[in-house]
C-alpha cells in the first residue's frame, strides 16, 4: 500500500522484460535507454536466472544478451 492505496509495482526484471518486448515490436532508443538505466542502478541485484528464463520464453533472449553486452 502507498498512502493507504493498494497498488502493483513491477520488479526491475519484469520492467526490463516488458521493454524488451516493446523493442522486439518496434525498436526504440527510449526503451533501450530505460533498460540501460535500470541495469546501471540495479546492477548485480538483478536476478539473472529469472531474466534469462523469461527472456527465452518471451523470445527476447537475444535482445537481453545484447543489452548486457553494451
Amino acid at each position: 500500500m502507498v498512502a493507504g492505496v493498494e497498488c502493483w509495482v513491477l520488479s526491475a526484471e519484469d520492467t526490463i522484460l516488458s521493454k524488451l518486448e516493446w523493442i522486439k515490436l518496434a525498436d526504440s532508443e527510449r526503451q533501450r535507454a530505460d533498460i540501460a538505466g535500470i541495469v546501471a542502478v540495479q546492477g548485480e541485484n538483478l536476478d539473472q536466472v529469472y531474466l534469462n528464463k523469461w527472456a527465452e520464453q518471451l523470445g527476447v533472449a537475444d535482445l537481453l544478451a545484447t543489452m548486457f553486452r553494451s
